[in-house]
């Protein structure tokens, strides 16, 4: 290529020359080693924001407790009726349930940083009951609060709302999906502003 007058060309990658590509490699090796920078800087301010902002209103709306009970109680069977009063006799609770409270204190979150500097949030809850008959212990949040999960579409919702029985619904206990989705979401746009924020100040400081 010609040179013209008071033009600079220079080139910045020969793929065909192996030191060519080698400094290429290497750049990216330093930008990597940047960016594992950026994540110790950003993991500190990230796990506060995200717990003020996210974890302890996401938690608070979860342990929600409605009230008593509506009665009659409408079950989803009969089957279930027998069953679940057979339970209660058995634990020496016939003359109605008493909370305990677990399933609020059940729920849990963390926020982990990966090998490969991905941060992942984790949220689930870790109530169980043990079946007086079996001994076998069993989660049920999902029974009372549905299950949880990040689909969008109305199959994903139905699927997540199907497991809750009818005189939980009845009594209002707060749908856990719902919750869970909303505040995932703002988790995300926290974390990108965060990411921002430092690189526009890691930016300004290099100039």
């Amino acid at each position: 290529m010609p040179r013209k007058k008071n033009t600079v060309v220079t080139t910045l990658i020969d793929v065909g020359n192996i030191k060519s590509i080698k400094q290429g490699i290497d750049s990216m090796e330093r930008l990597a080693d940047g960016l594992k920078h950026l994540n110790k800087l950003v993991a500190t301010p990230l796990r506060i924001n995200i717990k003020a902002k996210v974890m302890v209103p996401m938690l608070k709306e979860l342990r929600h407790y409605p009230g008593r009970p509506h009665h009659p109680l409408r079950w989803k069977s009969n089957k279930q009726r027998r069953y679940v009063m057979a339970m209660l006799r058995e634990i020496g609770q016939e003359d109605g349930y008493k909370r305990t409270y677990a399933l609020a204190r059940g729920w849990r979150y963390d926020i982990t940083t990966l090998s490969n500097g991905s941060m992942v949030m984790r949220v689930w809850n870790e109530a169980e009951s043990k079946n007086p008959f079996t001994g076998v212990k069993t989660k049920y949040e999902p029974f009372v609060q549905g299950s949880i999960g990040l689909g969008q579409s109305k199959t994903s919702a139905a699927r997540y709302r199907a497991p809750i029985q009818p005189f939980h619904q009845d009594t209002g206990w707060p749908e856990a999906q719902p919750i869970v989705a909303k505040y995932t979401q703002i988790a995300r746009e926290e974390t990108v502003w965060i990411y921002i924020v430092r690189l526009t100040a890691l930016a300004k400081r290099g100039k």
